[in-house]
């Protein structure tokens, strides 16, 4: 292979992987203070099926397309995201960030990918 292909080759499969992205796009984990920092008054979606907006004070209200609305509330715990919805979730998470892109990750499962937007806008 010639010199120029194996370059074209590296240059690609470093792309590929996101090896040619800058530091401001790799995801970071945060501390609790910046979570509760950047969580407080915004909303936290994957742009369509559902939003979790966080209220000052730890008050989580959910919405989910094709479901009413319901209330749960929101904590720190260390450096995790804490939250409790009766009857149906009380976990603790891991926060990864990179700009506005948020994973919530626990354990071993996949992170769950969203966005964090202000609360006045869906």
């Amino acid at each position: 292979m010639s010199d120029m292909r194996v370059v074209a080759t590296a240059l690609a499969a470093a792309l590929l992987t996101g090896g040619g992205a800058s530091g401001a796009d790799q995801m970071h984990r945060l501390t609790g203070t910046q979570i509760r920092s950047q969580f407080t008054g915004k909303v936290l979606t994957d742009g369509t099926h559902w939003r979790e907006t966080y209220v000052p004070g730890g008050k989580l209200l959910v919405e989910e397309m094709g479901h009413d609305a319901s209330p749960g509330s929101w904590r720190i715990s260390g450096d995790h995201l804490c939250k409790i919805r009766p009857g149906i979730l009380d976990n603790c998470y891991e926060v990864w960030a990179a700009g506005d892109r948020i994973e919530i990750r626990v354990g071993d499962f996949p992170p769950l990918e969203a966005f964090l937007r202000p609360a006045n806008r869906k």
